[in-house]
């Protein structure tokens, strides 16, 4: 299955980045004028850029930094499901979830996992080469849309034979501008469903088939056993 390095480069890859939106001259333009929303997509392609850095060189204090409140939050569930988790719990949430707590459970464990925050999971992640680099690789953002706080910036594929990409979200928060990585899981819950209609299998027999060849080694329902 010639999908599988990167759907799990999708799915475990959750990030972002923040910058700050000023204008030129340091001072706040009017909101919804045109030199407002030209700092705003100058602040969010700055953003990205930074995040897409500190992807590169493996910096996960960095990295931290540059996400959202709500990616940070999802990153602290996943810590707790990997931890404490069992087959109730674990089985009530989406393909994404399920496939992001075996792995972690693969490379973490569920001991070390335990009094983990989410920030101290995306430091883990990032530095531990779970969030793959070539996720931030070979795609620029395109245009970008501004609703307030909110911001979708379309994805354009460096090369012209390169796969559609999703659009990326980015929010502001205490005044910048942070990737949000929480519509990807959504989008990834609908690829790996769809690749379980493909392959006539159900929804834990393609993550554990992904996983294991992620890693290397056989997978199987007892990953998701509580500790």
């Amino acid at each position: 299955m010639t999908v599988v390095a990167p759907l799990v480069a999708v799915v475990l890859g959750l990030s972002g980045c923040s910058g700050p939106s000023g204008t030129p001259s340091g001072e706040a333009a009017p909101a919804g004028s045109s030199q407002s929303r030209a700092a705003d997509e100058q602040a969010i392609r700055d953003t990205f850029e930074r995040y897409r850095t500190a992807l590169r060189e493996q910096d996960g204090e960095s990295v931290t930094s540059l996400v959202t409140a709500g990616t940070l939050d999802y990153y602290g569930e996943l810590a707790g499901l990997t931890a404490t988790g069992g087959f109730e719990e674990i089985g009530a949430r989406g393909m994404t979830d399920r496939m992001n707590v075996a792995m972690l459970r693969h490379r973490l464990g569920a001991g070390k996992a335990e009094g983990m925050d989410g920030k101290a999971l995306l430091i883990f992640a990032a530095k531990g080469g779970l969030v793959d680099k070539s996720a931030v690789e070979d795609f620029s953002l395109g245009e970008i849309t501004v609703r307030g706080d909110t911001a979708v910036a379309a994805v354009s594929p460096s090369h012209q034979d390169g796969p559609q990409l999703p659009p990326r979200t980015f929010a502001r928060e205490s005044g910048q501008w942070r990737v949000d990585l929480l519509p990807m899981i959504e989008n990834t819950d609908k690829t790996l469903a769809q690749l379980a209609e493909k392959y006539k299998l159900t929804e834990d027999e393609v993550i554990f088939k992904l996983v294991s060849a992620a890693t290397g080694k056989q997978v199987g329902q007892s990953i998701f056993a509580r500790p």
